[in-house]
């Protein structure tokens, strides 16, 4: 029986030369550095977010001028649209896809209300706080980039990740699409379960 070979050597390992990666919500934070990783180790990345600014930022840190900002939300049928239109006019494949861009529930804003607890607060206290003070929307929209989003991203770009496996030799790994989750997913004991709930990610 023919064996298949191997090469194991850590520099192999890490090498992504040549691979063209599209990494959601690539402007800041985890995405960046998912980013920046994979363009330093010799992939061409487009980067796409809602705010055009920080993309730019991004694209600037590039260490071989290889990082591409697409302006554009996961979230928008046009927007996704418009990074496929992109990227098949520019390379016309792509081997990978990191679905990172989400949203989280933490209320951040300058005079946030104090949240709740059962130990200091009443029941009504609570219901007004979930129910009128944070929003219906927020805990759908949070769902929406979080899960919807992400299986929407992945079928906009299924064509070009189809295209990179028909010009890449088959003794090479396939197109792959990863999904970025958190830790959150796993905890239980939280009042963001909301956002908890959107994390898990089931093997």
């Amino acid at each position: 029986m023919a064996s298949t070979q191997h090469n194991y050597n850590r520099t192999d390992l890490t090498d992504v030369s040549g691979l063209v990666a599209v990494v959601t919500g690539g402007g800041t934070g985890l995405g960046l550095i998912i980013a920046r990783t994979l363009e330093a180790n010799g992939a061409k990345v487009y980067i796409t977010g809602r705010r055009l600014e920080k993309l730019q930022e991004a694209s600037k840190l590039a260490v071989q001028g290889n990082i591409f900002p697409i302006q554009g939300s996961t979230s928008s049928h046009d927007d996704l649209q418009q990074a496929v239109d992109v990227i098949t006019k520019e390379t016309g494949y792509m081997d990978l896809l990191v679905n990172n861009a989400g949203m989280t529930t933490f209320d951040s804003s300058p005079n946030a209300r104090p949240k709740p607890t059962p130990q200091t607060s009443s029941v009504s206290e609570i219901r007004d706080y979930y129910f009128n003070y944070r929003p219906q929307e927020l805990w759908r929209d949070t769902l929406q980039t979080n899960i919807g989003a992400v299986f929407t991203t992945s079928m906009a770009f299924l064509e070009l990740l189809d295209a990179g496996n028909k010009r890449r030799s088959k003794d090479l790994p396939k197109s792959q699409i990863l999904v970025i989750g958190s830790t959150g997913g796993l905890t239980r004991f939280t009042d963001s379960f909301i956002y908890n709930a959107s994390k898990v990610r089931y093997q």
